[in-house]
């Protein structure tokens, strides 16, 4: 069973003994090695270290995120491209994998 870990920017998983890491956990290294860490930690050991508190903006900011990719979504779709959407919840990447 795949635990992702909340808080920190992406949502980093634990699966069958191996990490899976998102874009947005990528960008947490790069601005911030310490904060990928304790992200890692707290996914390895929740009960060490637990992340901060959402800072009101951060949602501010993933709203205006998901507002850009329906718009873009709407673009492409009226531009007659074929898209195909993975639903949350479930095996994301088998369900990307066999999608493409």
């Amino acid at each position: 069973m795949m635990q992702p870990v909340e808080g920190g920017r992406g949502k980093m998983q634990h699966h069958n003994g191996q990490y899976r890491y998102t874009p947005s956990d990528l960008v947490e290294f790069f601005e911030s090695s310490f904060a990928s860490w304790m992200s890692r930690l707290h996914l390895d050991y929740p009960e060490r270290a637990q992340p901060d508190p959402e800072a009101p903006e951060v949602a501010i900011l993933a709203a205006k995120g998901v507002e850009h990719e329906h718009a873009v979504f709407t673009q492409l779709r009226a531009e007659g491209r074929d898209i195909c959407t993975v639903p949350q919840g479930g095996d994301r990447t088998a369900l990307t994998v066999a999608a493409m």
